[in-house]
């Protein structure tokens, strides 16, 4: 054997296994573009059938919104629940004067039966909760009244004009004001984009 048919027999091996290398690299390389295109074409059909999915779940939840708030029976048990809290306002308004008042005049006991009254009246449209919760304000004004001041975080009496500004913040909280105006509002700014986006 000589150097030649060595070196012929080497490079031969060499080149062969270059080209059979070169065969797998372009044969893997073919394979895994075809497996990344076919994973590519699956999830993004999986991604357009999830968009689906939200945009349907998104106009379902609007649906929902929008017939909760705007529906008959959401119009009638709003004005109600506006109606009690007015009458419910008015008699807390003059228990409110009488006790801002309690200290430089003389007065007979505050008279709580107003609130029984408008409570009675508005029975139906009042849950449980409000109940119990309108239970611990009237004890509470009806405390104060008695003498009994409310204190602050520090255990501290309370002015008059304080313990009133507490008792409307406590009342406002308890009768959801801040919540039935953010509502309100939230109704606005989605009625103003319907009616932008109907005129578009």
């Amino acid at each position: 054997m000589s150097w030649s048919s060595i070196l012929q027999t080497i490079l031969s091996g060499i080149l062969g296994g270059l080209g059979a290398s070169a065969m797998v690299y372009g044969l893997s390389k073919h394979l895994g573009d075809r497996w990344i295109e076919s994973l590519k074409a699956r999830y993004s059909k999986e991604l357009a059938e999830l968009a689906h999915v939200r945009a349907v779940l998104l106009s379902d939840r609007q649906n929902i919104f929008s017939m909760g708030a705007t529906s008959h029976m959401a119009v009638i048990a709003f004005d109600k629940h506006i109606g009690f809290c007015e009458e419910y306002l008015e008699v807390t308004t003059k228990a409110l004067q009488r006790i801002s008042m309690a200290p430089s005049t003389p007065q007979e006991p505050l008279d709580l039966s107003g609130f029984f009254l408008v409570r009675q009246k508005w029975s139906l449209w009042l849950t449980d909760g409000i109940e119990g919760r309108l239970d611990t304000f009237e004890s509470t004004i009806k405390a104060i009244a008695a003498g009994t001041p409310l204190v602050d975080d520090a255990g501290n009496a309370m002015s008059n004009e304080r313990s009133v500004k507490t008792l409307i913040a406590g009342l406002r909280q308890l009768l959801a004001t801040e919540e039935l105006t953010a509502l309100r509002s939230e109704l606005i700014t989605r009625s103003m984009r319907q009616r932008d986006t109907a005129q578009s």
